[in-house]
């Protein structure tokens, strides 16, 4: 896992080991962990919103006028900014009505 994290920071940064290793101080290696696990964070969400747009101009082309704009459409994938905690039950549940609507139908 540290190992991981080095190549991490070397990857971002372009950063040797020896520099990772010996030369910055062990509280900023630190940092470094917790900002890159942050930046990795927000970049598959910002990857899952990319995706999340094509999805949602097919449901548009299906739905109309009468579909959801985009920010209603994130909210309900989660990926809106306030995300929203659900159980197990409910994440199916909405899986299933988002594929219903895909398809062509309400639910």
């Amino acid at each position: 896992m540290l190992r991981r994290a080095i190549d991490r920071i070397q990857a971002r940064y372009g950063w040797t080991d020896d520099y990772v290793l010996y030369q910055l101080p062990l509280a900023r290696v630190m940092q470094l962990f917790k900002d890159i696990t942050q930046y990795r964070y927000e970049e598959q969400k910002d990857r899952y919103k990319e995706q999340a747009f094509n999805a949602w101009i097919s449901y548009r082309l299906r739905a109309g006028e009468n579909g959801k704009d985009f920010t209603e459409f994130l909210n309900m994938l989660n990926l809106g900014e306030e995300p929203q905690h659900v159980t197990k039950e409910e994440a199916l549940s909405k899986a299933k009505s988002i594929l219903g609507m895909l398809k062509g139908g309400e639910s």
